[in-house]
């Protein structure tokens, strides 16, 4: 599809967990607590701590999400999918499907996805350096990674997003 391409490192893995210090920050955003991840992994969610969790078997661009308050996504960056990802956590935006959300993508403005997440968040940081991820083994990953990301709060509080952002790289309000 036109405008959903990206360039992709070619790992052949998918499991890239989010390192613990940026979850903490994540968690602070979103006023304490983690009550969904929809694209996550059994192993990813001993970091993540979310209430609920989706795994691949779960497939949550098909089954129904839970209403909460919070939601937490770091969806899978492979070609292809992080589209349909991003527009499935959209929708479940515009349902009220969750309250507040913080969605971690690749910096790939150029994307129709890219340009979905923007349209519906309030707060974006783009952190200052890429992040090295953990692997399906919860290793550090050291320049692993080959594009910058972007974090975009949705129905964020401002100054929670601010200063829990703050020390990782540039903050804009896009609303």
């Amino acid at each position: 599809m036109p405008g959903d391409a990206y360039y992709t490192a070619h790992t052949g893995h998918f499991e890239w967990y989010t390192p613990k210090d940026l979850l903490e920050k994540c968690r602070f955003a979103l006023g304490g607590a983690i009550n969904l991840d929809p694209f996550s992994h059994v192993n990813a969610n001993e970091s993540v701590c979310a209430d609920v969790f989706l795994t691949a078997e779960d497939d949550a661009l098909l089954c129904d999400w839970p209403v909460v308050e919070t939601m937490f996504a770091n969806p899978p960056y492979a070609l292809g999918l992080i589209g349909k990802c991003c527009r499935r956590i959209e929708q479940e935006w515009r349902a009220g499907t969750f309250q507040r959300g913080i969605v971690m993508v690749n910096n790939a403005t150029e994307t129709i996805w890219f340009q979905q997440m923007l349209g519906i968040s309030s707060m974006l940081c783009l952190p200052s350096r890429r992040i090295n991820f953990l692997n399906e083994h919860r290793q550090l990953t050291i320049q692993r990674n080959s594009r910058g990301q972007a974090i975009f709060g949705l129905g964020i509080d401002e100054e929670r997003f601010v200063e829990g952002f703050r020390d990782v790289g540039a903050i804009l309000k896009t609303r």
